[in-house]
């Protein structure tokens, strides 16, 4: 999907959830997908004042993945210059992984 099929698509699920269609604007995308429930996270890179991580949601019956960040000092991301990158949301689809552990016996 492109990113403006990704727009679309989540506008639309916005939509049938009764949101007015004319309040859905990339900032309310945005702000949504950072309020979605998380199903996957995972630290992408550590700085001093933040961690970079990707975030999986799920919105409608799709999963989407986008990087997000975990501020780890007393300012915002907005205030260090973090802004949310639209080049990091696509599609993912879940796949299964298999681990074996062992127990001392």
């Amino acid at each position: 999907m492109s990113l403006q099929e990704i727009k679309d698509y989540i506008k639309s699920c916005y939509i049938n959830e009764g949101y007015d269609e004319y309040r859905i604007t990339d900032e309310f995308i945005e702000e949504g997908l950072k309020e979605e429930l998380c199903i996957y996270k995972e630290d992408v890179s550590e700085h001093r004042w933040y961690t970079a991580i990707e975030k999986i949601v799920k919105i409608g019956d799709k999963y989407f993945k986008f990087e997000d960040y975990y501020i780890t000092g007393d300012t915002s991301a907005a205030d260090m210059g973090l802004e949310f990158n639209w080049d990091s949301l696509c599609e993912v689809e879940p796949y299964e992984v298999v681990v074996t552990k062992f127990k001392a016996i």
